[in-house]
């Protein structure tokens, strides 16, 4: 498991984790198909979805409703994005499984 810096997400868009994740600097590009733990670091419930379409509700997906709170993506999910409503950017911490 490798822990990666946290990641900033926008409120009221998709966020694309493999595009954010693969913008750090130092580390190996991610595609999909490889499993993540994503952990809540904000005051605001998000949703993971497991997709590289659309997703099919802003409030849809798996929910990390709590700070501290942690999901795992599948290793065969064909691509991760997280919502969230809001106003301002948050952060979500990532590890790779």
């Amino acid at each position: 498991m490798q822990y990666r810096p946290n990641i900033k997400l926008q409120p009221n868009v998709e966020n694309n984790v493999f595009e954010l994740l693969n913008q750090q600097a130092g580390f190996d590009p991610l595609t999909p198909g490889v499993a993540l733990r994503i952990q809540n670091k904000a005051g605001v419930p998000i949703f993971v979805h497991e997709t590289d379409g659309p997703t099919s509700s802003f409030d849809g997906g798996e929910g990390i409703y709590y700070t501290g709170w942690t999901t795992d993506t599948d290793e065969n999910a064909p691509g991760v994005k997280i919502t969230f409503k809001g106003t301002s950017e948050i952060t979500v911490g990532v590890k790779v499984l």
